[in-house]
């Protein structure tokens, strides 16, 4: 084959191995980007921001009694038991 003497033979080399280059990156990403999508999909019912929620809203609740505890509850009940 004979190529045409106007294009340098490094062109024909590029335009050969870039689909080529193209596919083998495309293949590389698509394993990497299903990785990915592994750790990031929702595979359970509830969305996660809904689940933080309400781990807050329990937290919150916990700290609002030992408050209540801590400001005169606790210790007259230890006053009782001492």
């Amino acid at each position: 084959m004979t190529l045409p003497e106007s294009v340098p033979e490094y062109i024909w080399v590029l335009f050969i191995l870039a689909p080529l280059a193209n596919t083998w990156i495309q293949r590389q990403h698509g394993k990497k980007l299903d990785a990915v999508n592994e750790q990031v999909s929702n595979t359970h019912d509830t969305n996660l921001r809904d689940d933080l929620d309400k781990i807050a809203a329990t937290v919150q609740n916990i700290d609002a009694r030992l408050q209540r505890l801590e400001s005169g509850g606790i210790r007259g009940f230890l006053k009782g038991i001492l």
